[in-house]
């Protein structure tokens, strides 16, 4: 359009010095004017073209907008998948904690190891534990904690191990003692279980052990995760 423009008034410069006659002056008129509205024109597309141009950016700003909208809507979905997929666990992992006392005042001695079997249930979460018979067994395979306390008079002797299944893990030992009146130990445990594993406390032989509604001689345990 530039070229035209200058074409035009060439044409003109032209004509004007080699005719002097009122035809050509007015056709020089004429094609003046006609470079104006060139000139004007060749503006307003030199706007149009800024203008296009500001409105392709604003396009691509709003594709890029739209893809990080995009991106910000995958990750909070991802969020609320990961949070559902946490509370399913929650739901769903097993709960499993007891604790339980002896009372019944003085136990033991007796002639052979013997069973404990704590009666007076406090908490007994998901049932694992049977106070008819003093087990624990596991629900399922994984890490569970146990701690057990005990007291007795310092007039006797008091052994106790906590046992898996057959094998004994842990244990507590209060020897006979004429210098104070009451003795008391406690142990504690964390042990990778199989479903229907059984734990137990036992009291040895010729041992003795003493509880009453104080709930002084207790066994606990909690499932701590799932594997």
């Amino acid at each position: 359009m530039r070229t035209l423009l200058l074409l035009v008034l060439f044409c003109c410069h032209t004509r004007v010095g080699t005719s002097s006659d009122s035809t050509s002056q007015k056709n020089c008129e004429n094609e003046q004017s006609l470079g104006a509205l060139l000139t004007k024109l060749l503006t307003l597309a030199e706007k149009q073209t800024a203008l296009e141009i500001k409105v392709s950016a604003s396009e691509n700003e709003v594709k890029l907008l739209r893809t990080q909208l995009q991106n910000a809507e995958a990750r909070i979905l991802e969020g609320v998948s990961q949070i559902e997929d946490l509370k399913r666990l929650h739901t769903d992992r097993p709960k499993v904690a007891f604790s339980a006392s002896l009372e019944g005042g003085q136990n033991g001695p007796f002639n052979t190891a013997t069973t404990l079997v704590y009666k007076n249930v406090i908490t007994n979460v998901g049932n694992a534990y049977n106070s008819a018979t003093g087990i624990f067994t596991a629900p399922q395979k994984g890490v569970y904690m146990f701690i057990y306390h005990n007291v007795v008079f310092a007039a006797h002797s008091s052994t106790m191990s906590l046992f898996k299944n057959a094998l004994k893990i842990v244990s507590t030992v209060e020897w006979k003692s004429e210098h104070d009146g009451i003795d008391s130990g406690s142990n504690g445990v964390m042990l990778l279980l199989e479903q229907g594993d059984q734990v137990y406390i036992q009291l040895w032989k010729d041992s003795w052990v003493y509880d009453d509604a104080n709930n002084f001689t207790t066994f606990s345990g909690t499932l701590l995760f799932p594997l």
